[in-house]
């Protein structure tokens, strides 16, 4: 008898612990001072019993909907303009959830390495120019990190409020990620600004792929192997011969959990652990593409914005892949209808992979989504970009797109950084000046007839060019077209 009671306290215990299953409960998404996507349809979702009934209501709005066998709801509320003040989001079924002070506005993804993550509690305060961070409609979820192989319903993580104080609200907040926020807010009459933090420090790009795209990729088919053998393990994880490489699946863990969620576009600063190796650098474009035709996918948005960051100005002597990157992020942007790219070449540190100027990676980025995103015609939504090179004899020919005006040396003088190169691929420094309408005239006496030119070639490049608004130009590497001078 003593032994039958102590079992059915032990159980009695055990179910003290759980929580009921009658309860409504919410992704952690949904919560106190989010801000929801305005102008697009508002998914919600959760779960409950089994065919329970679920009511929503928010901002005059109601749905209802029965639990599925599975116990997940959702339902889907019309599209709704800015809002400036809270209100509240009420989901019940047997009990009622309450998310309070919920707003409308511009919600944005922040995604990548540990550049976007890092945060003010990092940078221990606001950028020097800068003493405006007491913005409260600001608002940033910061996710925690899940590396999974099993793809998870919820993805934990908690909203703060921009209340101005480092060590307060403004602490756990992506830096670049705020500037971005900030600099929108400005432009688009002060609408509240939601930034989602979803960033794992050294992380690469085919982690944060699904396990299908990674299949269909032949650029992935290391990662991917490294996760089919992890699943052939009973999904316990098979570390790579590789002991720096990341986690394996962030996907699953951090981006399969809100897929259902509304968001404008995306902004993304990565690339700096697949700069390992030139030949990890060679597929990183086929990489980053398929990572984008995944994320759209996902998030049913074919035409997702999405802008990344060009890796920085670092001396990168472990990095031998620091230059082709750039490459490949330039090369992917110029294909993608839907994207943008924010330089930072000019703004790094030499001896620090982390550089603390956040404020102008923040503003460029917001130069684009203003310009491109959201139609404004005064905004420059990115720096002079070559578009052909043509060569006649000894003289060449760069022609740039510039949609901040004309061509300039940002400092007076002569432009530096070009260089030329004949068939036997060497590249030697070039002597280059503005010419017309905007083109860049180049001539090296060592190469005779060039059939290759590069710009900014350099992890830390001493680079001049820039557009008439102070735009700088985008390194890159251009092969001869059939353009004639």
């Amino acid at each position: 008898m003593h032994k039958y009671i102590q079992i059915l306290s032990l159980a009695l215990a055990g179910l003290i612990g759980l929580p009921s299953l009658a309860d409504v409960t919410l992704p952690a998404l949904f919560a106190d001072h989010m801000v929801l996507q305005r102008g697009m349809p508002i998914v919600i979702w959760g779960w409950a019993d089994p065919g329970e009934d679920v009511q929503v209501r928010f901002g005059g709005q109601k749905a209802a909907t029965k639990a599925a066998n599975d116990g997940r709801w959702q339902v889907e509320l019309k599209p709704m303009p800015a809002e400036k003040k809270g209100r509240d989001l009420v989901v019940e079924g047997k009990n009622k959830v309450v998310c309070k002070d919920v707003l409308l506005g511009e919600v944005w993804l922040c995604g990548g390495q540990s550049n976007m993550e890092w945060n003010f509690a990092r940078l221990k305060k606001l950028d020097e120019r800068d003493d405006d961070g007491n913005q409260p409609l600001i608002r940033h979820f910061r996710a925690k990190k899940v590396s999974v192989l099993t793809p998870q319903k919820d993805l934990p993580g908690q909203w703060t409020i921009a209340d101005g104080e480092v060590a307060g609200g403004l602490g756990p907040m992506s830096a670049i990620g705020f500037y971005f926020g900030r600099a929108l807010q400005h432009q688009l009459d002060g609408v509240p600004v939601g930034l989602l933090g979803v960033n794992w420090g050294g992380s690469k790009v085919e982690a944060w792929t699904s396990e299908k795209a990674l299949e269909a990729c032949p650029e992935a088919a290391e990662h991917y192997q490294w996760v089919r053998e992890s699943r052939a393990n009973d999904n316990k994880p098979v570390r790579p011969k590789n002991a720096n490489h990341a986690p394996l699946m962030l996907h699953t863990g951090m981006i399969a959990p809100i897929t259902p969620f509304r968001f404008r576009g995306v902004i993304w600063y990565q690339g700096e652990s697949n700069a390992k190796t030139a030949v990890m650098a060679r597929i990183y474009k086929a990489q980053m593409q398929a990572l984008l035709a995944d994320w759209r996918r996902d998030f049913r948005q074919p035409n997702l914005p999405f802008a990344q960051v060009m890796l920085a100005g670092f001396n990168a002597k472990s990095f031998p892949g620091w230059c082709g990157i750039r490459q490949a992020q330039l090369e992917t942007f110029m294909e993608d209808p839907h994207g943008g790219l924010a330089t930072a070449h000019d703004i790094g540190s030499l001896n620090n992979i982390h550089p603390t100027n956040k404020l102008d990676v923040g503003q460029r980025l917001a130069d684009w989504a203003l310009g491109q995103v959201y139609g404004q015609k005064d905004a420059v939504a990115h720096g002079p970009l070559a578009e052909t090179f043509a060569a006649k004899r000894s003289v060449a020919q760069v022609t740039f797109k510039s949609p901040g005006g004309n061509l300039k040396s940002s400092d007076g003088e002569p432009l530096r950084g070009f260089e030329l190169a004949g068939k036997d691929g060497i590249f030697h420094p070039a002597i280059a000046q503005i010419g017309k309408a905007g083109t860049v005239r180049l001539k090296s006496d060592p190469v005779s007839s060039p059939v290759s030119v590069r710009y900014g070639w350099t992890a830390m490049p001493d680079v001049n060019l820039v557009d008439a608004k102070g735009f700088p130009a985008f390194p890159f590497k251009l092969e001869k077209t059939n353009g004639t001078l």
